[in-house]
């Protein structure tokens, strides 16, 4: 058995592939073999490249599932020490309680990715506690303790991440374009699919999408829920280096180029098309047919002028005292509409909003005119009597 003792980087050996564990295992599995598998953007593609990517998203993948898993069951003792109190438990009440349920929780998520026949039941038991965490807000916010609602709100929506998270890890099949696939990112790790990979990282390069390692520790934290801590870090580091999967720097960078391609996808495609995120709903030839005919259907559209002022001076009868009266109670309640036959006489809406030069406007304001002053006493101090 060979063991790898693993350092961020390997003397004596610079560039890309070179320099670090991935550049060196390449180095002593392909030997002086320089087989060209493909060329890309008029450069040579060899089986050591090939070899060398492979590890490097093999690694990639083996980390990062891993840190979800290890924030998942940090995020749900958090919920559990938030809402777990009267949970029930083999261990009972209190601190003992508590530690029992993380427990059950964590072999119930065990059984749920070995076992697709325990996965309800694990969604059940996360369905009590989203329950638990509504019911815990909605009683901050009764007693107006923001913070604690502001608290189990945050809880429920890491939740709901959290399931989406373990629905996309327990997903058979995460690409459609690689049937069997398995890695978090998408993608395969096929020759046909780290080619694939290498073309989404130079349109990275061509939109300028450059992580620095801090930016690519910030995406691990995002993708990790922010339950992750550095503890956890180190200890997956640390297996990873046991089992001989390269870490440091280089397991860094790799993880980088993940972020980066995904980035990449999302510019170009408008969504991550190897992410948990869902695309949007397929447009269907019918419909797509029926937005073109709504778009590009031409109506051609004439209005023609009717002019009536010059029949207004043809009125010559002039209405009594009684029909304004009559008109102004029939219309007195309604709003002045232009599109209605009937005047209005409702509030502002009947003295304002007219139109100047509207036909009716002369007739409703002399109906207003003539009625009030009718109601008004001599004095103007009120009705008549």
């Amino acid at each position: 058995m060979l063991t790898f003792v693993l350092a961020s980087g390997v003397s004596g050996l610079s560039g890309r592939s070179g320099g670090d564990f991935f550049g060196e295992m390449a180095r002593l599995v392909g030997g002086r073999s320089a087989r060209e598998v493909a060329r890309l953007y008029g450069s040579t593609v060899d089986a050591s490249a090939i070899f060398q990517l492979r590890m490097r998203r093999q690694a990639a993948n083996n980390y990062i599932v891993n840190a979800i898993i290890t924030a998942h069951d940090n995020l749900l003792g958090a919920i559990v020490d938030a809402v777990g109190a009267d949970m029930p438990s083999p261990g009972g009440g209190g601190n003992e309680g508590k530690q029992a349920e993380k427990q059950n929780l964590a072999f119930s998520r065990q059984l749920a990715f070995r076992f697709p026949q325990f996965a309800q039941e694990y969604q059940r038991r996360l369905d009590q506690y989203d329950f638990r965490l509504r019911q815990a807000e909605a009683s901050a916010n009764t007693a107006k303790n923001t913070a604690d609602a502001m608290r189990m709100a945050d809880l429920r929506a890491k939740l709901l991440a959290l399931r989406q998270q373990f629905d996309w890890l327990t997903l058979g099949n995460k690409d459609d374009l690689y049937s069997g696939a398995n890695l978090y990112f998408g993608g395969s790790t096929s020759a046909e699919g780290l080619l694939d990979f290498m073309i989404w990282l130079h349109e990275a390069d061509r939109l300028g999408i450059q992580l620095s390692p801090d930016d690519t520790k910030q995406a691990i934290a995002a993708e990790t829920l922010n339950a992750l801590s550095d503890r956890d870090d180190q200890g997956i580091r640390m297996s990873m280096a046991r089992e001989g999967i390269g870490s440091g720097p280089a397991l860094l960078a790799a993880l980088g180029d993940e972020f980066r391609a995904r980035l990449a996808q999302a510019a170009i495609v408008g969504y991550d098309p190897g992410g948990i995120s869902a695309p949007p709903a397929l447009v269907t030839p019918s419909e797509l047919l029926d937005y073109y005919r709504r778009e590009r259907t031409e109506v051609s559209l004439s209005m023609l002028p009717i002019p009536v002022s010059k029949f207004v001076p043809q009125v010559k009868a002039k209405p009594t005292q009684e029909e304004l009266k009559a008109l102004y109670e029939a219309h007195k309640d309604e709003e002045y509409s232009p599109e209605q036959e009937t005047p209005g006489f409702n509030g502002v809406g009947g003295l304002v909003a007219r139109r100047q030069g509207h036909p009716r406007r002369g007739a409703e304001d002399a109906a207003l005119r003539d009625c009030r002053h009718d109601q008004q006493s001599p004095h103007g101090n009120g009705p008549d009597g």
